[in-house]
C-alpha cells in the first residue's frame, strides 16, 4: 500500500511541475512605452544582427549598434538570449531590432522574449513575429526613444567595461530571503511526504 501511495504522490508532483512549466512563457501584457519602462532595462538600442552563434541553450547574437538609447556599449556588442524551449527567441543575420536588455548574472546583456524587443518587418500589420501590440510602429518607437530618452555615444574600448564578467555576491537581505524560502520549501516537502506516505 505504501508503494502505491508513493507512486501516486510522485505522479502528483510531476503533474504539478509539468503544469507550472507549461506556463513558463506566459508573458504579462507589455506596458505602454514610457520612460519608466525603458529605465527598467540596462541596455536599450537599435541595431542589426551581424552573426548568431549556434544554439546551446543560451545563445548570443552579435549586433552592430546603430543607435544607443540607454546604457553603455561599443558600436558592436554580443547579446545573449534563450534559444530553446517555449521562451526561445530567434535572430537572423541582417535583421534590424530594437533591443531592451537586462544584465545576466555574468554582467552580459541578455534579452527576454517578454520584453518589448522587436524586429523591423516590412508590413507590421501582416507579420506578427515579435510584433508588440502598441500604438507605435517600429520606426515610431525609435523616434520616441530618440526624443524622450536621447541617444548616447559609444564607448571606444575594445571590451565592454561595464559589461565584463564579474562575480557579484547577493546582498545580505537577498541571501537571508533565499535561505528562508529554501528552508520553508524543504519543510513543506517534508510535511507533504509525512502526510501522504503514512
Amino acid at each position: 500500500m505504501k508503494t502505491k501511495a508513493k507512486h501516486t504522490f510522485l505522479v502528483f508532483i510531476l503533474t504539478v511541475l509539468c503544469f507550472v512549466n507549461s506556463f513558463a512563457c506566459d508573458c504579462p501584457a507589455v506596458p505602454k512605452l514610457d520612460a519608466g519602462y525603458v529605465k527598467e532595462h540596462k541596455l536599450v538600442f537599435r541595431g542589426s544582427v551581424k552573426t548568431v552563434s549556434e544554439c546551446n541553450e543560451i545563445n548570443k547574437a552579435h549586433f552592430l549598434v546603430q543607435e544607443l538609447y540607454l546604457g553603455t556599449s561599443t558600436s558592436e556588442i554580443d547579446v545573449y538570449f534563450d534559444c530553446t524551449g517555449d521562451c526561445k527567441m530567434i535572430f537572423n543575420p541582417g535583421e534590424t531590432w530594437i533591443i531592451y536588455a537586462s544584465l545576466a548574472q555574468v554582467g552580459k546583456p541578455k534579452v527576454s522574449i517578454c520584453s518589448r524587443s522587436r524586429k523591423l518587418v516590412d508590413n507590421e500589420m501582416k507579420l506578427a513575429t515579435n510584433f508588440i501590440a502598441s500604438d507605435l510602429n517600429f520606426n515610431e518607437e525609435c523616434l520616441w526613444l530618440r526624443d524622450n530618452i536621447g541617444t548616447k555615444e559609444f564607448i571606444e574600448k575594445n571590451e565592454n567595461s561595464d559589461l565584463q564578467h564579474r562575480n557579484e555576491l547577493p546582498s545580505k537581505s537577498s541571501s537571508l530571503i533565499l535561505i528562508a524560502s529554501s528552508f520553508a520549501g524543504l519543510l513543506l516537502v517534508y510535511f507533504l511526504i509525512n502526510k501522504f506516505l503514512k
